[in-house]
C-alpha cells in the first residue's frame, strides 16, 4: 500500500484513506437524504442518488478537515458499532 504525506506546518502526517458508510433515505417530497452514522451530525442531502453521493464524500472531507484544524480526531468506521433489532 503507497503511503501519501501532507505537510501541515511543516509536520508531515501520513494519510490513508477513510472508508465510511452512508445511509440513503429517500424523501417524499423528492430526493435523497444521507446519513454518516460514524460522524455525528453530518447529513446532506441530493436530489438523485448520484447527486447525495457526491454530496456526501463533500460533507464527509469537510467534516474530517474541520475537525483536525480543531486539533480532534477524526472518528473512524471501526468505532462504529452497528446493530439492527426488530420491534
Amino acid at each position: 500500500m503507497a503511503a501519501n504525506y501532507i505537510s501541515l506546518s511543516g509536520v508531515y502526517a501520513f494519510m490513508r484513506t477513510l472508508s465510511y458508510r452512508v445511509t440513503l433515505r429517500k424523501e417524499p417530497e423528492g430526493g435523497y437524504t444521507v446519513l454518516i452514522p460514524a460522524l455525528p451530525g453530518c447529513v446532506t442531502y441530493g436530489k438523485t442518488v448520484e447527486e447525495a453521493i457526491e454530496m456526501s464524500r463533500d460533507a464527509i472531507t469537510g467534516y474530517a478537515e474541520s475537525l483536525i484544524e480543531d486539533g480532534e480526531p477524526v472518528p473512524l468506521e471501526d468505532d462504529l458499532i452497528e446493530m439492527q433489532s426488530d420491534f
